[in-house]
């Protein structure tokens, strides 16, 4: 007996020496040498490889001045060490990014480099009180400046740096082309433009001025409702032919306030369709869908809406990285696309899951009277692109996603339109940088039974867990006090 406890300390001493032993090596080649492992689904604590690549671009000292005042509240001690790691790790990417850490102070020079003085609730000792300070950053290049004047969020965060760095050192930043004239309302898209801003110059395009098009790097039409005459269509097709891209939003159906339908009597669709990209007529409904909200009286409700298609990254060509990460996005009122007048080089960008079905005949868009799939279920393309001229023409069979009500609601659409407006300038690096920040994963289309399964695994689960973990070291026990005697 004496023996075999003689035995443990001996052998509890060797473990705590070789332990400290290996603690002290590790830190001695860790002071010399660093590694960081980033575990997370989308490397939420990493910057991506288009951020170091920007950073060591860098063609002159870009200089961030981070302003954090000392007395922030407790709660935003955890996001003021992420930001620093994050600064940290573009300035080892990249000598040419130096940071500077100041105390604001009486906040002087902050608010002269566009950092606005912010009141934060702090909870001290039982106590609701209200703090000033400073949380922002400004950077600097050349004598131009990009602030970013509050961290909300930190995960937010590598995308504001990395389209800062991008704008400030940028020698002619593309332009993004909206076309004016034919759209209902292009006052509905601020939210997406304002997106753009960040990087790209928005600019309306006039076709009667067929120089500003043929400056655009890229042009969006977005909601056109109005017929176009000959000689525009025939300067879009120039523009095509010149090798630049078109991103075509385009309804077939309108939906009114009333949830009627009127449809578009815009000649877009047949000019679309003999560029190889065919807008149906009929609306498409899916199983997998968002969920919407509609009021009766003083009364208000939400429910899955089956003519609000919801895509997950199953849905998007897996040969188009773009997209790879979405998750979430929700595109209302959508029609199905095919190849229009015998396209070789039409390809789907997006659809919908295998339990969709078109709306046929006449048909309600009120949430109760959803038409019957009547076993007609398929995946359908909601967004495809073809080749025309030395161009590409991508087209979204909804010009609803990207105005503001639903990028508001839903920032997975705000990110799917930008990462649209990437792909129509080939500038594709920032949507892996975009996906970090949408926290939507939706489940997809499951079974009665999988919800039920599903169901009874959280309620009894935790429980199962706990109940085997109790028998485990009943017995652990059980076995300890027998090697002993």
């Amino acid at each position: 007996m004496k023996n075999i406890r003689h035995n443990n300390q001996r052998e509890l001493i060797i473990a705590v020496t070789l332990t400290i032993g290996i603690i002290v090596l590790v830190n001695f080649f860790a002071w010399r040498f660093s590694w960081r492992f980033d575990l997370t689904e989308n490397k939420a604590f990493s910057i991506s490889r288009y951020s170091q690549q920007t950073v060591r671009d860098l063609p002159d000292l870009v200089t961030a001045k981070a302003y954090f005042s000392k007395d922030l509240p407790p709660q935003f001690s955890v996001t003021r060490e992420q930001v620093a790691d994050l600064l940290n790790e573009y300035a080892g990417y990249g000598g040419n990014f130096r940071i500077k850490y100041l105390d604001p102070g009486d906040g002087k020079e902050a608010e002269a480099a566009g950092i606005p003085k912010l009141q934060f609730n702090d909870v001290r000792r039982d106590k609701l009180e209200v703090a000033n300070g400073y949380f922002g950053i400004a950077l600097s290049y050349h004598g131009k400046s990009e602030v970013i004047p509050m961290i909300e969020n930190a995960s937010l965060l590598e995308y504001q740096l990395t389209t800062a760095l991008k704008k400030l050192t940028a020698a002619n930043m593309s332009t993004v082309g909206w076309l004016d004239g034919y759209s209902a309302d292009l006052d509905a898209y601020t939210a997406s433009r304002q997106a753009l801003d960040k990087i790209y110059t928005n600019q309306n395009i006039d076709l009667k001025n067929e120089a500003g098009l043929a400056k655009a790097s890229a042009l969006v039409i977005a909601d056109p409702t109005k017929k176009f005459s000959a000689a525009d269509l025939a300067k879009l097709d120039r523009y095509l032919n010149s090798g630049h891209n078109i991103l075509a939003l385009y309804d077939s159906q309108l939906v009114q306030s009333n949830l009627s339908l009127a449809a578009n009597q815009s000649n877009f669709g047949a000019w679309l369709a003999g560029h190889g990209v065919e807008v149906s007529k009929s609306l498409v409904l899916d199983s997998q869908a968002g969920v919407a909200s509609f009021g009766q009286g003083y009364l208000s409700y939400s429910l899955p809406y089956a003519y609000w298609p919801q895509l997950t990254t199953a849905n998007f060509n897996p040969d188009k990285p773009i997209f790879a990460k979405l998750e979430g996005v929700i595109l209302p009122w959508a029609a199905s696309i095919s190849a229009g007048q015998a396209s070789s080089s039409f390809q789907v960008l997006a659809n919908t899951s295998a339990k969709a079905w078109p709306a046929k005949g006449s048909y309600s868009l009120e949430p109760d009277k959803t038409p019957d799939a009547q076993g007609q279920f398929g995946s359908y393309a909601l967004a495809a692109e073809a080749q025309a001229g030395k161009g590409k023409l991508i087209v979204v069979s909804d010009a609803d996603f990207a105005k503001d009500q639903f990028v508001s609601a839903n920032q997975a659409n705000l990110a799917f339109f930008q990462d649209l407006a990437d792909y129509a300038l080939q500038e594709d690096g920032l949507s892996a940088i975009r996906a970090k920040s949408i926290a939507s994963h939706p489940l997809g289309d499951l079974s009665a039974a999988r919800i039920a399964w599903m169901r009874y695994l959280n309620l009894a689960g935790g429980t199962c867990l706990v109940v085997l973990a109790g028998i485990i070291q009943y017995f652990r026990r059980r076995r300890t006090k027998y090697l002993e005697y």
